[in-house]
C-alpha cells in the first residue's frame, strides 16, 4: 500500500547504514518490545491476515517511537511470493487495503489515495466480469461489499478456485489440432514447469512462444525455451496494436497462469485460452470482443464508480474485539482483553496524531533485512 519500498529480490543492499528509521515493516520478521505491546496492545483482530502488521507498525510508531531496520542482521522468510491465484490472498488484500487506507490515509502521505485504491478494484473487477475470469471477478465483488459494510475478521463464505474448470488433456491438443501456443505467463518461476506439460500434452512438435516484459525479453532469448519472445505491451494503445499483432500469428492456444490479476486482451490473441495452475492445464473463457472493451471503456467506468464510493471510506473503520477464546493469552501478557481493540487500552490512552505524539526518541519495533524482506504486508 505504500509507493516506495526498503528493497526487493534477495541478497543484502549495499552501502546502508547499520539501520533504517522505517514506518512499518512484515510481522514475519518483526521485533516488538514486550512493554509496548502490554501497553498499546496487539494486532487488530478484524484484519484477519495481511495489512494487520502495518496497522500495527503504524500505530507504534505514532505513539510509542521509531521502527528501525536492523540492515546487517539476517533473516530468511519461507514464502512463495510467486504463488499462484488464491482467492483468500486476493480477498484479504483488497478488503484490508482499504480497511488500512480509511485509517491511516490523512495521516501518512505515502498511503496511495482511497480513490486509487478503488479504481484500481473497480477495473479488475469490470475487466474479470468481460473476460470471464469468474472467480476473481466474484473475489473481489465481495471483498467490496464487505468493506463496505464494515464485515471483517474471517471470510466466512470464500471463493473455490478451480471449482467448476474443465482440464485440458492430450487428446484435446489432438482433436482442437494445437500447433502453435503462446505463453503469456507472469510468475516465470511456473514457466519451465508450464512449456514442460505442454509439450507433454501437444508433443514436441508443438511451437511455444513465450510474452513477456520488454526487460527481460533477453533473459528469456538465453534460457531457449521459447522459440520467439515477445515484449509486453504497455498502456492501452500498445495493448490495442499488439493484440491485432497477436492475431495475425494465427495461435491456436494461448496460456496464461492463474495470478491475482484478471486475463487481458493478450491472452485472447489465439483460437482457445487455458489457465496454467497447480501443474494443469484448465479451460478458461474465450472473449476477445468483450476483452477489448474492457481494455478501452474499464478504466473509465471504474473511475466513476471510484468517485461515487470513496466518502464511504474516509471515516476510520471500527476497531475490531478480539475473540473469547483469546482472553488467556491476553490475561498473562497483561493485556486487558475487555477493552476496545486495539486502540483503547487498560491505560485507556487514546491514539496519538502526528501533531501530538511524543518525540521519537527510542524504538518500539525492529525488523531483520533478509533475503525476501520488501518492507511490504504479508
Amino acid at each position: 500500500m505504500c509507493r516506495s519500498r526498503l528493497g526487493t529480490g534477495s541478497g543484502p543492499i549495499p552501502d546502508l547504514p547499520p539501520y533504517l528509521d522505517i514506518g512499518y515493516a512484515s510481522a514475519c520478521l518483526l521485533m516488538v518490545r514486550s512493554e509496548v505491546i502490554v501497553r498499546y496492545g496487539v494486532m487488530d483482530w478484524d484484519y484477519f491476515i495481511f495489512s494487520d502488521d502495518v496497522d500495527w507498525c503504524l500505530r507504534m510508531s505514532r505513539v510509542a517511537g521509531k521502527g528501525a531496520c536492523v540492515t546487517n542482521a539476517k533473516a530468511s522468510h519461507d514464502f512463495p511470493w510467486t504463488k499462484p491465484f488464491s482467492a483468500l490472498r486476493l480477498y484479504y488484500f483488497q478488503r484490508n487495503g482499504l480497511r488500512l487506507l480509511s485509517r491511516w490515509h490523512s495521516d501518512d502521505p505515502w498511503m496511495i489515495s482511497i480513490r486509487r485504491t478503488l479504481l484500481r478494484l473497480f477495473r479488475a473487477w469490470m475487466t474479470a466480469w468481460a473476460v470471464g475470469d469468474d472467480e476473481i471477478c466474484a473475489t473481489l465483488k465481495r471483498a467490496f461489499r464487505d468493506a463496505w459494510r464494515g464485515r471483517y475478521g474471517r471470510w466466512t463464505d470464500p471463493v473455490g478456485f478451480p471449482s467448476a474448470r474443465r482440464t485440458w488433456i492430450a487428446a484435446d491438443f489432438e482433436q482442437r489440432r494445437i500447433r502453435r501456443v503462446l505463453v503469456n505467463a507472469r510468475i516465470e518461476d511456473c514457466i519451465p514447469g508450464l512449456v514442460g506439460l505442454l509439450r507433454k500434452l501437444g508433443g514436441n512438435d508443438i511451437q511455444i512462444d513465450g510474452l513477456c516484459d520488454a526487460h527481460r525479453i533477453d533473459v528469456h532469448r538465453q534460457k531457449g525455451i521459447f522459440g520467439s519472445v515477445l515484449p509486453r505491451g504497455q498502456g492501452r494503445l500498445a495493448m490495442l496494436a499488439q493484440f491485432f499483432a497477436l492475431r495475425r500469428r494465427r495461435y491456436d492456444l494461448v496460456v496464461t497462469d492463474a495470478f491475482m490479476d484478471p486475463r487481458g486482451s493478450a491472452d485472447m490473441t489465439g483460437r482457445f485460452s487455458a489457465f496454467y495452475h497447480d501443474k494443469v492445464l484448465l479451460e478458461a473463457a474465450y472473449r476477445p470482443v468483450r476483452g477489448l472493451l474492457a481494455m478501452l471503456f474499464a478504466h473509465t467506468l471504474a473511475s466513476g464508480l471510484a468517485s461515487l464510493t470513496w466518502p464511504k471510506f474516509i471515516w476510520p473503520q471500527p476497531e475490531g474485539r478480539p475473540p473469547a477464546e483469546a482472553r488467556p493469552v491476553l490475561e498473562r501478557i497483561g493485556v486487558a482483553p475487555d477493552v476496545g481493540q486495539p486502540w483503547a487500552r487498560s491505560t485507556r490512552l487514546p491514539l496519538a496524531t502526528p501533531r501530538t505524539c511524543p518525540p521519537r526518541t527510542g524504538r518500539s519495533f525492529s525488523v531483520a533485512h533478509g533475503p525476501r524482506f520488501s518492507g511490504r504486508s504479508g
